[in-house]
């Protein structure tokens, strides 16, 4: 059973569906965001979160945790009922959108190179939810009973054009958690070809 665990709501943005999804990010520092599904809180504790940064010039890719992306930060405002984040990390702008539709939240970006040369990145973003001994969805038929300790990535193989830097990515553009009857999905549009991991 999902337990309950108490939320301060303080400072924040809301980006909210009508089905009961609703997105919160701090005013005063972006790289705090969190959810709620029916106003029910699904992460015990306040975790790095939103777009992340990771250069692959300065990092060793075999062993990559979400702890060695930087967030970013910067500014946040709202303009036209949209939640407009700017922001700079390592040389790049990051301009960032959060928009509520009836039943998802679309959450875009755009990403420039402030400096004149070819550069290696991932760019990530991130949502806590506690899951442990929810469901992780490999596919529509598939799933592991999630564990502590233990990243989930769907069905993914490596790139034999990247096997030096162990970087994978997914067949498929979507991911799927639940725990009971709380899920949440993140998803790629798919009219913008992109590798997915």
């Amino acid at each position: 059973m999902f337990s309950y665990f108490p939320l301060c709501i303080s400072d924040v943005y809301e980006v909210s569906t009508q089905d009961g999804l609703t997105l919160y990010i701090d005013k005063g520092d972006p790289s705090i965001q969190y959810i709620t599904i029916d106003d029910f809180p699904v992460s015990k504790e306040k975790q790095p979160a939103g777009f992340m940064l990771l250069d692959i010039e300065k990092e060793n890719l075999s062993n990559v945790s979400i702890a060695d992306f930087s967030p970013f930060k910067g500014q946040i405002k709202m303009e036209n009922d949209i939640v407009v984040q700017e922001a700079k990390q390592f040389d790049f702008y990051l301009k960032a959108f959060y928009i509520a539709y009836p039943n998802y939240i679309k959450i875009e970006g755009e990403l420039t190179n402030l400096v004149d040369r070819e550069r290696a990145i991932v760019l990530a973003y991130s949502l806590p939810f506690d899951a442990i001994n929810g469901i992780w969805w490999d596919d529509i038929r598939n799933y592991k009973i999630i564990e502590e300790k233990k990243v989930y990535r769907g069905n993914n193989f490596y790139s034999p054009h990247f096997r030096k830097f162990s970087l994978r990515y997914n067949e498929y553009p979507f991911s799927a958690i639940n725990i009971d009857d709380i899920g949440l999905s993140f998803a790629i549009r798919l009219d913008k070809p992109s590798i997915f991991g």
